[in-house]
């Protein structure tokens, strides 16, 4: 079922928070009603760790103003940031979790940057080896992965192996894109109001302008 007082917290990956907009955009102007967004911003090249600290007090400072419930959209580097926050206390009003492109085994494309939170997404590096997935299960998660990702590389890094876990496997769409596209954004949104079935989990196959689902 929908909730009406549901917010949806967008965070985005490492340096592209500029896509977002059109991400917003392309929901709001397929949605049956409005929905309420925020955009959590952050300096992309502090550590993980540190990042996930802030997004905690953001978060509490979120749900204290606005009540309701929340549905984090995360993507790539973001993912990782909001994994780590839930870990850490568990929040009940955080319903809802969609990591997008999201490196959960790293990737080696990190190495061509010194940044902290590059150095971090190193597969093998201090925080991968201590990172896990899982979130509380009061939570409901959903990983989002792109079989044509070249930042994730290896792309498969970006796949979850947990019954718990729903992913959304896409193919013919690529890393960045994957904010963009309205095939990809319908599904995360249906996802978060029960309308589609994931029991198995679900593939979205784009073939030029054509969509095909299973």
């Amino acid at each position: 079922m929908s909730d009406e007082n549901r917010t949806v917290v967008f965070i985005h990956g490492f340096r592209f928070q500029d896509l977002l907009p059109p991400f917003l955009f392309k929901h709001d102007q397929s949605a049956d009603r409005p929905r309420r967004h925020v955009v959590f911003e952050y300096d992309w090249r502090q550590s993980i760790d540190k990042l996930a600290r802030t997004l905690n007090v953001w978060l509490d400072e979120l749900y204290l103003t606005r009540g309701g419930t929340l549905t984090i959209v995360a993507h790539s580097l973001g993912g990782l940031v909001a994994v780590r926050a839930l870990q850490d206390t568990l929040r009940p009003y955080v319903t809802h979790l969609a990591t997008v492109a999201t490196p959960h085994g790293g990737t080696y494309l990190a190495y061509l940057s010194v940044v902290e939170s590059a150095r971090d997404m190193r597969p093998g590096s201090p925080f991968m080896l201590t990172y896990s997935p899982c979130v509380p299960r009061s939570c409901r998660h959903l990983n989002v992965v792109t079989s044509n990702d070249w930042v994730v590389l290896p792309w498969d890094s970006c796949r979850l192996h947990f019954p718990h876990i729903k992913q959304l496997t896409v193919s013919g769409v690529g890393h960045l894109n994957l904010l963009t596209n309205l095939s990809i954004v319908r599904p995360i949104y249906e996802w978060f109001d029960d309308k589609i079935d994931t029991s198995a989990g679900w593939t979205v196959q784009l073939i030029g302008e054509k969509e095909t689902v299973r």
